[in-house]
């Protein structure tokens, strides 16, 4: 929501507990609309405004409207930050209203009982909020702060130190649940993967979504592996593959490994439920003689028979299926190529803390962070490097957009004033 602004009002008890939150939205879409510019400001932003906490009531009003700037689309989080933002001083400005400690503030409202049903229809169905908080404050080390804010103060310098607290969503589409909610552009229900194994035995995956790094692709054949039972450098992962699958979208929202890896392993859950009737047509076995307990049938790259000590590869199982001439072909067509669509039935909330302390020297007005803090929740984490990388990123951007970037526009003619590090 560039050049985007709000009103906000909240209620609450005696107790200091949200009763009710409104908020009104003004959204710049700019010139024209982007694929997803009218979800930003809307569905990605109200749908998020009750944030951690247990707000009964919630209304939102958004205005969008052309402008003569550039236009709008999705950027790290677009529209859920916005509302982060709104809830943050919604919760700020109370606070000390009421004479409390922001963090208590937090606390007070936090959501603690899971699942939890928001006011504007999402689920969120886990969570530990105050552990992201209690980590956020410790390694902030709040508790000398003010120490260290007096001996600065002596020496002219100004020290603040502030939290902001966010949920997420993640794996948000393509869904019918972010359809029912009103963004259409993402409402195309599911992601297809397909896995087609080579005769030797290596698997290709293939998926629409565009290659985003090595990262997101490396995950993907980690999974695909795992669930083969088979090593990563005997899978391969087939990005764009559009010609090949039917259906995929890009990989913003955080899609590529939720909603396209698990696709891909519906999609060898198939071949591995044809294979295990393939195997049983092998002569090691008869139909009666193989366990079909999914547990067992398919293990570390094998078909188990049941009650022996019989192991059929699936490097077997695959050259059967490839080159049908022993097995039921009134029951199975020849090959294992499958296809798979993966339609979340709800999203990922991931949620956390972040608390900054910034020094500021007000005669010539520089501007100093002193230290970020971060307490995440972001559940399963597949590989800690990247999700790391990912944090760190996160933070030196945020810090670059809060501080010394801006996009200003001439207000006559929407000429960009600042198209270049030299404005």
């Amino acid at each position: 929501m560039a050049l985007g602004r709000w009103a906000s009002y909240s209620c609450t008890d005696q107790d200091g507990q949200f009763l009710a939150l409104q908020v009104h939205t003004a959204a710049n879409l700019g010139a024209c609309l982007s694929t997803v510019s009218t979800c930003v400001p809307t569905t990605l932003h109200a749908t998020l405004l009750a944030g951690r906490y247990a707000a009964p009531e919630t209304w939102c009003a958004v205005d969008a409207m052309f402008t003569n700037t550039a236009p709008v689309d999705a950027y790290r989080g677009a529209g859920r930050l916005e509302a982060t933002g709104v809830v943050r001083r919604v919760v700020e400005t109370t606070a000390r209203e009421w004479g409390l400690d922001p963090a208590e503030r937090r606390r007070r409202n936090v959501i603690t009982r899971f699942p939890q049903a928001t006011p504007v229809g999402l689920t969120c169905d886990t969570g530990d909020y105050d552990a992201t908080m209690a980590r956020a404050i410790e390694l902030a080390d709040v508790a000398n702060f003010e120490a260290r804010q007096a001996a600065h103060a002596a020496k002219g310098l100004e020290r603040g130190l502030g939290f902001s607290a966010y949920i997420e969503v993640c794996g948000i589409a393509p869904s019918a649940v972010a359809g029912a909610l009103g963004a259409r552009a993402l409402a195309v229900r599911g992601r297809q993967g397909a896995a087609a194994p080579h005769r030797q035995g290596n698997g290709v995956h293939r998926i629409a979504q565009p290659r985003p790094g090595p990262g997101p692709r490396d995950h993907l054949r980690a999974r695909a592996a795992d669930k083969r039972g088979s090593p990563m450098d005997d899978t391969s992962i087939d990005h764009g593959a559009t010609a090949k699958v039917v259906f995929g979208m890009g990989t913003c929202g955080r899609r590529p490994l939720r909603v396209g890896g698990s696709a891909i392993v519906k999609a060898v859950d198939k071949i591995i439920a044809k294979g295990r009737t393939i195997a049983a047509h092998l002569p090691e076995a008869a139909d009666t003689d193989t366990d079909t307990d999914t547990d067992t049938v398919f293990k570390a790259g094998e078909f188990t028979v049941a009650g022996t000590a019989k192991k059929v590869p699936f490097a077997t199982v695959l050259r059967t299926a490839c080159m049908p001439h022993n097995f039921a072909h009134d029951k199975l067509a020849s090959g294992l190529d499958e296809n798979a669509f993966c339609d979340p039935s709800n999203f990922a909330y991931p949620a956390g803390t972040y608390g900054c302390k910034v020094e500021i020297d007000p005669t010539p007005g520089h501007t100093r962070i002193d230290r970020m803090t971060a307490g995440d929740d972001f559940g399963n984490v597949i590989s800690p490097t990247i999700v790391e990388g990912q944090v760190h990123g996160g933070l030196a951007r945020g810090g670059g957009q809060a501080l010394p970037e801006h996009g200003g526009y001439d207000p006559e003619t929407g000429q960009l004033l600042t198209g270049s590090h030299k404005a």
